[in-house]
């Protein structure tokens, strides 16, 4: 086990941009942590959630622009979670489409299992983290401005604690 201290510069924007920074990044090695328990990766681990939780036909151009990525990076990381076997390409109303495999599903609930950045943010109550969200997004518009990027606004994604449950192909499909 380590330490960890917030430097301070005793500017105050600097000093809140430390803080979330740090903060950021122990969630980061949270989420890190879990992932690797789970045999992926945290760029796999956003892949899959995302192929998981949004309508078919999914492309990784449309993964890419949904996570802020650029194209040819998902592309890497799909091409690596194929070859494991992770996530296929299936036909999707004519369509060429990304679907999670049941070992890629195994990996994303395993990933899943302890709900430790929820158990963390959530330690802050409703209120409080609703008030964080509210404050951060001035923050987000204007590193969005500075950067010349376009808010394509909100995409809805399936809860993260539905997902903690293998799906059942049967089920899903209907068949008996």
């Amino acid at each position: 086990m380590y330490s960890v201290y917030l430097g301070t510069t005793g500017v105050l924007e600097h000093d809140a941009w430390l803080l979330i920074r740090q903060v950021y990044e122990l969630c980061e090695a949270i989420q890190k942590r879990e992932c690797q328990m789970a045999g992926i990766s945290t760029s796999a681990f956003e892949v899959l959630y995302l192929v998981k939780s949004q309508p078919k036909p999914l492309t990784a151009y449309k993964v890419a622009t949904l996570l802020g990525h650029q194209h040819h990076s998902v592309v890497e990381i799909v091409n690596r979670l194929r070859r494991k076997g992770l996530l296929e390409r299936r036909m999707v109303n004519g369509k060429s489409s990304l679907e999670i495999t049941d070992a890629g599903d195994k990996a994303l609930v395993k990933a899943l299992s302890k709900p430790l950045l929820g158990n963390i943010i959530g330690s802050m109550g409703a209120d409080r983290i609703k008030h964080l969200m509210d404050d951060l997004m001035p923050l987000r518009q204007a590193a969005m401005q500075e950067l010349g990027l376009l808010d394509r606004g909100e995409v809805r994604l399936q809860p993260m604690t539905e997902m903690r449950i293998p799906r059942n192909d049967k089920a899903s499909t209907g068949a008996k």
